[in-house]
């Protein structure tokens, strides 16, 4: 059941969210509702998940016990996670979302305990790029653009138009 409390107080925080960013006006608001809808539908196909496994009465839950625990770090990584994630979308309109996205996803790999730091990192920042790629050449979502963003904006601008 502690599970399920966690689940739907992250479920509460995503709406938050959600609701904030009805707020964003024209097309930069279909990124994050996009996210965070489908945020939502994982959470509750979790917790309808986590409803039907229900152990037996008494059993002790290993992974709450690993998380609450203060030896291992668990609570901490756990807290650092959900910090992350909750920084991202506040961090994209000052650092734009090429590097406020690697930021998150690296910085995530690396609390969640990857072994290899470089190459947390360096995944971070392919998946990062080609995220970005897909969303400005195939679907079309504007994200906050500064620095980097505008960078990549203007070399995509200088290939179309090379071949034009």
């Amino acid at each position: 059941m502690a599970r399920l409390a966690i689940l739907l107080l992250l479920a509460g925080v995503v709406g938050a969210l959600g609701w904030l960013s009805l707020g964003i006006a024209g097309g930069a608001g279909l990124y994050p509702r996009i996210v965070i809808g489908a945020a939502l539908i994982l959470l509750a196909a979790t917790a309808v998940a986590e409803l039907r496994r229900r152990p037996a009465l008494g059993e002790a839950d290993p992974e709450l016990a690993a998380l609450v625990s203060a030896s291992g770090g668990g609570a901490g990584r756990t807290i650092g996670f959900l910090a992350v994630w909750l920084a991202h979308p506040l961090a994209m309109p000052v650092a734009g979302f090429l590097l406020a996205t690697t930021a998150a996803l690296a910085a995530s790999l690396l609390l969640l305990g990857a072994r290899r730091r470089w190459l947390a990192v360096l995944g971070a920042c392919v998946f990062t790029l080609l995220l970005s790629l897909a969303m400005r050449l195939v679907i079309y979502v504007p994200v906050p653009a500064v620095g980097l963003d505008e960078a990549l904006d203007r070399l995509l601008f200088a290939l179309r138009a090379g071949r034009g």
